[in-house]
């Protein structure tokens, strides 16, 4: 399930990865292009994109197998929809219907939807890896001059989304092969601890330093490692799984609306006094929340073991008698 989702959210990367080179073409070749600045040029082409993309998924997208987009039949048939039906009653998967105000109100009585809401928020879309370029941007040469041009400047981010992209893949196939989620997210915790301790240290080798940054990238990977494991575990449950996803992406762009400004002040770049150090703070609070989800699972699975025992054993003593 974790692949399934990374294939789908890879496309955040590659969309990253397509900008970043698409403006670095664009602030070389059509700087001054209609007196327009290139800068200017790829905000436009990028916008004629978005919403080209836009329009386009209002008929890719299928819906659910219960409420099939109409736009959708001209590729999908009765019989896709039936298979998509079908697997859902053999796992047990419950229909995925609308949600009213009370089964709204009802979802935030599971604590799913808090714990994993807060670990995605802080886990993984709170990571600085976007100020990369402010401090690629300052450095100079021996003569005073700046070492990246403003293609550059877009040129190597690239690598960094790449790292993302390439982790992802990695990170959820593993994990769905072994069926485990902890192991694959404590790693990324390692990882993402590790770029930010490199960060504050501020080492003098700046290859070192660099690959801090990079590293970073991977804070990401966890996104449909959790949702993954939220999805598993709320199977019977579609209208808590839609609150949830909607409530971690709610949370998460609240984060990276207002945290980011106070935290790295573009006029302390690029040494920035306290940025990483909230994010390291951050990070480990996201590692022990995972932990804190796994434990609580495995106490849950425990309670539903003696519970079922305890039903075998009334059942065969009623059987005796």
């Amino acid at each position: 399930m974790a692949l399934r989702m990374s294939l789908y959210n890879i496309a955040q990367p590659v969309g990253a990865m397509l900008s970043g080179a698409m403006q670095g073409a664009l602030s070389t070749n059509l700087e001054g292009s209609l007196g327009r600045s290139g800068w200017r040029w790829a905000f436009i082409i990028n916008g004629i994109c978005t919403i080209f993309v836009a329009l386009v998924a209002f008929i890719l997208l299928p819906g659910f197998p219960e409420r099939q987009n109409p736009l959708s039949k001209f590729y999908l048939r009765p019989r896709d929809i039936e298979i998509a039906r079908a697997r859902n009653r053999r796992i047990g998967r419950n229909p995925q219907i609308g949600i009213t105000p009370r089964t709204f109100l009802r979802a935030f009585k599971f604590w799913h939807v808090w714990i994993f809401a807060l670990a995605w928020s802080i886990g993984t879309n709170q990571t600085p890896s976007n100020y990369f370029n402010l401090w690629l941007k300052s450095l100079k040469n021996a003569d005073g001059t700046k070492r990246y041009s403003v293609a550059m400047l877009n040129y190597l981010p690239i690598a960094g989304q790449a790292i993302q992209l390439v982790a992802e893949l990695l990170f959820s196939g593993f994990s769905d092969y072994l069926g485990v989620r902890l192991p694959f997210l404590l790693l990324h915790s390692v990882i993402n601890v590790t770029s930010l301790i490199i960060l504050i240290i501020r080492p003098s080798n700046e290859h070192l330093y660099m690959a801090g940054w990079y590293m970073n990238y991977m804070g990401a990977v966890s996104t449909m490692l959790l949702c993954a494991w939220a999805a598993a575990h709320l199977e019977r449950e579609p209208q808590v799984r839609t609150v949830l996803f909607a409530t971690g992406t709610l949370f998460s762009y609240l984060f990276s609306a207002f945290l980011p400004i106070a935290a790295f002040p573009a006029s302390e770049a690029p040494h920035w006094r306290i940025g990483a150090k909230v994010y390291l703070g951050l990070s480990l609070l996201a590692a022990s929340l995972f932990i804190s989800i796994a434990v609580i699972f495995r106490r849950q699975e425990k309670g539903k073991g003696k519970v079922e025992g305890a039903e075998e054993e009334s059942e065969i003593s009623v059987d005796r008698n």
